[in-house]
């Protein structure tokens, strides 16, 4: 008889679950620790598995009221884990994007969180281009505002972990396939940054500089060259789903040149200020 009823009580339990279409990852056993990639995440196998906590700050946007900015720190040292696609804190998996953290649902075997609006690389919200109204000017602090005015549902890759807009469609790739390269200015040597695209196009980036590269949509790869006589490369594969975002970086500390792919969620946002001073130094120029 107490037999029939457990069985009975899990089954019940499992309608419940299926029913409500959503469940968080603590049923899933994760092991708690922070990931470097999203097929670490899948696999759950966390690189970073050293003891560490969670710092929370309210965030005060209206629109996000009783939610929190979460900090992942080393328990040990207290620094901030930097690098890192997501973490699991032994309640729920977090995934980073625009340099916030945000709790991942599954549903209906999907994954997806809830998230700010999606900037694009002219700096206004995608609420804007979607009504076809793009304000020229609104850069930096102004666009991340509009976007934290809005709650949009992501949906998370299954193949590459990147968070899918759900107007992504509209909203990208329009003409051909695209990639993005820029260079941020902290901890950045003040001495310019020279590369060459496909053995053709020859740039020379100082701190906070940007480009944004067409291709026609038959493209799939291109080269960089850069180092001393332009003897390193990279090999860009491009997406026609994704913009792809190159990082140029020489840092004071030890003065390498170093290119770096990364995702589009975290391009899209780094690139943001290297964008709105190349544009302002263009037009002082002009």
């Amino acid at each position: 008889m107490k037999k029939t009823l457990l069985i009975g009580l899990f089954i019940l339990t499992a309608i419940s679950l299926y029913a409500h279409g959503t469940e968080t990852h603590k049923s899933k056993g994760l092991i708690k620790g922070a990931y470097k990639t999203f097929n670490e995440f899948i696999l759950n196998k966390p690189s970073i598995i050293d003891p560490f906590y969670v710092k929370y700050k309210a965030r005060k946007h209206k629109a996000w009221k009783g939610t929190y900015s979460l900090t992942p720190r080393f328990s040990e040292t207290n620094k901030r884990i930097k690098k890192i696609w997501g973490f699991y804190d032994g309640n729920n998996a977090y995934i980073l994007h625009q340099s916030e953290f945000y709790p991942i649902k599954i549903e209906n075997g999907q994954y997806s969180f809830i998230g700010y609006d999606f900037i694009d690389n002219s700096g206004a919200t995608s609420a804007g281009v979607m009504g076809g109204a793009i304000g020229a000017g609104i850069y930096g602090a102004v666009a991340l505002s509009k976007a934290k005015s809005k709650k949009i549902k992501y949906t998370i890759d299954k193949a590459t972990g990147e968070p899918i807009h759900p107007y992504k469609s509209t909203l990208k790739n329009l003409n051909g396939v695209k990639l993005i390269i820029y260079r941020k200015a902290k901890k950045e040597l003040g001495v310019p940054f020279e590369f060459t695209v496909n053995d053709s196009l020859k740039y020379s980036f100082i701190p906070n500089s940007f480009v944004k590269l067409n291709f026609d949509e038959n493209t799939t790869s291109v080269k960089i060259c850069y180092g001393i006589n332009f003897s390193k490369s990279l090999i860009v594969n491009l997406d026609k789903e994704f913009d792809k975002y190159i990082k140029c970086s020489l840092l004071e500390k030890d003065k390498k040149p170093q290119l770096i792919e990364v995702r589009t969620s975290t391009g899209e946002f780094d690139s943001l200020k290297p964008e709105k001073e190349q544009k302002k130094r263009e037009k002082n120029n002009w």
